[in-house]
């Protein structure tokens, strides 16, 4: 007859410490991860889709809140980059993030409405001229690149989509800088 295992012959035995250290990693792994997916859905998924109804309704107080949420959501998300590698040592953040999300999403906590209007808007009013400044410089400088890009890309859209050609930002469309000249059989004129 097999005798009972004891705590004593489990931590003689290395094979079943390894195998206990692997099963409460891997446990950990699927509530961080289940965390994770359940997180990315109330915090952007839901948020998306209310975004998208407010939008649809014209109701402004929806869309104020709705927009009020993705600038905090926005912070939330630069200073979670920032501060990530204090962050990933911190037990149980993806649920502390989730009751974070939960909160700046419910309308009876107004969390996302409160926080925006006592530390984000007045930082954000305080530096606004400097922050336009800096902005309208670096647009300037990056200008002349991204509407490339931006063309580049209307014109890859334009053939995976294949929905007609799409107008780039210099007014032409398939614009002849881009190896295919103006008058080709796959390219139209857009007015």
């Amino acid at each position: 007859m097999r005798r009972k295992q004891t705590l004593r012959d489990v931590s003689d035995d290395p094979s079943a410490i390894v195998r206990f250290v692997r099963a409460v990693k891997y446990a950990m792994f699927l509530r961080s991860t289940l965390t994770m997916v359940i997180t990315v859905l109330v915090g952007c998924a839901y948020p998306v889709y209310g975004s998208y109804k407010a939008l649809a309704s014209n109701d402004r107080e929806k869309q104020q809140s709705w927009l009020t949420y993705w600038v905090l959501f926005g912070v939330y998300h630069v200073l979670e980059v920032l501060v990530w590698p204090i962050l990933r040592y911190l037990p149980f953040y993806y649920e502390i993030k989730l009751l974070v999300l939960v909160a700046m999403i419910h309308p009876k906590t107004d969390f996302a409405g409160k926080v925006y209007r006592k530390y984000v808007k007045s930082i954000l009013a305080a530096s606004e001229k400097t922050i336009d400044s800096n902005l309208d410089r670096a647009h300037s400088k990056l200008r002349p690149h991204l509407d490339v890009a931006a063309d580049k890309v209307n014109i890859h859209l334009d053939k995976v989509l294949n929905s007609g050609p799409v107008a780039t930002t210099n007014g032409t469309a398939n614009g002849h800088h881009y190896g295919v000249p103006n008058g080709h059989p796959e390219t139209k004129k857009v007015s």
